[in-house]
């Protein structure tokens, strides 16, 4: 093809390098809007769901909330401009702690392999804490990541 005619063709189909942008833009536009930090945290605090008898992640030691949860829910709530509060849930009310507004998020020991709530929006692993005994096979022990 001769470069006129290479020209002409590229114009002519230019507009499918913009069918991207174009759809993009309409996707973003029909997105719900959230809103700022400060919409949706007006009293400047993010309720952080804990349950504490799950040590070291969660425990209670001098009527205080302490372990890697805690330190982590601190950390979230500090990036976001916002002070922590705990609240003490058990594992089995940790989504309805949420869903009930009890609770703003609710940090708790979920396996990824764990049958979950749909309507609940989750964060990939932050521990992984080693490799689990799979089954035997072949006289030889199965090892797999637990992720």
């Amino acid at each position: 093809m001769s470069p006129p005619g290479l020209i002409r063709t590229l114009r002519r189909r230019s507009w499918l390098l913009l069918l991207p942008v174009f759809t993009i833009a309409l996707w973003w536009a029909q997105q719900e809007r959230i809103g700022s930090v400060d919409e949706v945290f007006p009293d400047g605090t993010l309720t952080i769901g804990i349950d504490p008898s799950y040590a070291p992640f969660g425990s209670i030691m001098d009527d205080t909330f302490i372990g890697i949860d805690v330190e982590l829910g601190k950390a979230v709530a500090a990036l976001l401009g916002l002070e922590a509060r705990f609240v003490m849930v058990n594992f089995d009310s940790a989504f309805d702690a949420v869903r009930t507004h009890v609770a703003d998020v609710s940090f708790a020991a979920i396996r990824a392999a764990d049958v979950t709530p749909a309507d609940v929006s989750y964060t990939w692993g932050y521990l992984n804490d080693g490799l689990p005994a799979d089954q035997r096979r072949r006289d030889r022990l199965g090892v797999g990541s637990c992720w």
